[in-house]
């Protein structure tokens, strides 16, 4: 049910402008924690 929104989500993400908006709001929702986010956005720049 997750894999039809996060599709169009990370077609967004390759583009610059929509990578600084979403990124804000992927974190809360992934959970992430702040030292991952640097390795969060070496994967997104490998796709």
């Amino acid at each position: 049910m997750l894999l039809p929104l996060l599709y169009p989500v990370t077609i967004l993400l390759h583009e610059h402008h929509y990578r600084t908006i979403l990124l804000p709001l992927l974190y809360p929702v992934t959970q992430a924690p702040l030292q991952n986010i640097e390795e969060f956005q070496l994967i997104l720049n490998r796709n």
